[in-house]
């Protein structure tokens, strides 16, 4: 005997089950699934914390500069929040909490002016976990784990070299400057530092994301990490070993030739100095290479002419493919082509 009775509520027959799973791939061609979820508020306050403290450890502690990784891989994790506007913030607010503590002199010789200062260091942190943000939204989680060293390298190149400010505290790679392997870690430069150690704090979410058997997959950090930090440390100091003679001139926004002037002035006051010193912002405009102010005076043995460090090449061309890839994201999210993150649970 037949009944009229209706079915159950969201249940389907074979034919409609089907049909609805003939329809939703036509229905999603083109649109590409998140590959992971929003972080939650609990979540984001927990990376956040991570962050800190091991940014601090890290510059507090020479035995400890390693743990500069996970500051790294939390900065990652922090563009994982809802929103662009949310990661922005997110990564202001982490910037000020590391950078303030650590630049706390800069209020004994500012006063209240120093929080601009520190709001610039942290306003960069905050571009680069926006950027990772729009672009792990638009390409997904492995695309933005590959590109991750190149975003971190290219903001912290651009915010130390490449504009007016040229505001070089606290870089990732200085961490390791009073460590046992300074020596080791010489041939990348303090901004090559930087884009390994971000390499190598990615690598195990791109294993989670990529199903690379761990065996395989963990050959290649493992190799990275002991180029970078190698068994046992540097030679001690030779008991015969005589004290470096160091001469500064403190001078501000000068001429090139201004500069090589002093230079020689300090030279002629101090001839036993064996290291010269400028002070910081010395060079009106782009400082010079090396190279460059060797041509101008063959007294001053100041570098090898022309020769570029390939940390700086190579952050140079990061800075401007960031901001390039900056652009075409913020000019696709703008346009509403921005796949949004799955609601927080």
């Amino acid at each position: 005997m037949k009944t009229n009775d209706p079915e159950p509520t969201g249940a389907r027959t074979p034919t409609s089950a089907a049909a609805a799973a003939q329809a939703e791939p036509a229905a999603n061609v083109g649109v590409r699934a998140p590959e992971a979820a929003v972080l939650g508020w609990r979540a984001t306050v927990g990376w956040g914390a991570v962050a800190v403290a091991s940014f601090h450890l890290a510059f507090l502690f020479p035995p400890l500069a390693f743990l500069i990784a996970f500051y790294l891989l939390a900065g990652f994790h922090l563009s994982e929040v809802a929103t662009p506007r949310a990661a922005m913030w997110a990564g202001v607010t982490v910037g000020l909490l590391c950078f303030g503590p650590q630049l706390g002199f800069f209020y004994t010789i500012f006063g209240m002016s120093a929080a601009a200062l520190w709001a610039v260091l942290a306003f960069w942190l905050g571009m680069y976990v926006m950027t990772q943000h729009l672009l792990r939204a638009r390409f997904g989680v492995r695309t933005a784990i590959w590109l991750a060293p190149v975003l971190w390298l290219g903001f912290e190149f651009f915010r130390s070299e490449l504009y007016f400010l040229r505001f070089t505290w606290l870089g990732a790679g200085y961490a390791f400057a009073e460590g046992p392997n300074l020596a080791v870690i010489y041939w990348p430069g303090v901004y090559g530092v930087g884009f390994l150690v971000m390499a190598v704090a990615t690598w195990p979410s791109l294993l989670r994301n990529s199903g690379w058997k761990p065996a395989t997959g963990w050959l290649i950090p493992a190799i990275a990490w002991l180029c970078i930090f190698p068994f046992g440390s540097s030679p001690a100091t030779p008991a015969d070993a005589k004290p470096l003679r160091i001469a500064a001139v403190q001078i501000e926004h000068k001429h090139d030739l201004e500069v090589l002037e002093a230079l020689k002035l300090l030279r002629a006051k101090h001839p036993e100095a064996e290291v010269l010193a400028l002070s910081e912002l010395a060079f009106d405009g782009t400082a010079p290479y090396p190279g460059d102010l060797a041509l101008l005076s063959g007294t001053l043995r100041l570098g090898e002419p022309g020769r570029i460090p390939p940390d700086r090449l190579l952050g140079r061309l990061c800075a401007w493919a960031s901001f390039g890839l900056l652009g075409w994201l913020a000019f696709n999210a703008i346009r509403g082509k921005k796949q949004p993150y799955p609601a927080a649970s």
